[in-house]
């Protein structure tokens, strides 16, 4: 069974993927790294510092992922998109960038979605020379 694909070319998860991701250990882990994520940004916002809060993000959601999921690597890479998009949603922005949420989360979407190759690519080449 081939993984089905939206029009932005993004993986779409079956609802029973979903509803077991939804309670699981991954579940409870994007939790914690969400409220990190707002708690680091919350009184002391930058862009630079968003940069840097949403690439630990990234990259521990990635490893959670790893460590917590069985799934295949293409819902791997889904539910760590939307694990993102969710904490972009979780994260206050200043007015100035609240008023252009919606293309600004798409924007770090499509960068992490590429972002998110290219960590995976160095971590196996890492797991190679060990």
């Amino acid at each position: 069974m081939s993984p089905t694909i939206d029009a932005a070319g993004h993986f779409l998860l079956s609802p029973h993927i979903q509803q077991e991701v939804s309670m699981s250990p991954f579940q409870q882990r994007i939790d914690q790294l969400t409220s990190a994520a707002v708690t680091q940004l919350n009184g002391s916002f930058s862009v630079a510092r968003l940069g840097q809060v949403l690439q630990q993000f990234l990259v521990q959601a990635m490893q959670a992922a790893a460590q917590l999921l069985a799934n295949q690597g293409h819902e791997k890479k889904q539910l760590v998109l939307d694990a993102l998009g969710k904490a972009l949603d979780a994260i206050p922005l200043p007015w100035w960038l609240a008023l252009i949420r919606p293309p600004l989360k798409n924007l770090v979407l499509t960068i992490a979605d590429g972002a998110i190759e290219a960590i995976y690519s160095q971590f196996k080449e890492q797991l190679a020379h060990e």
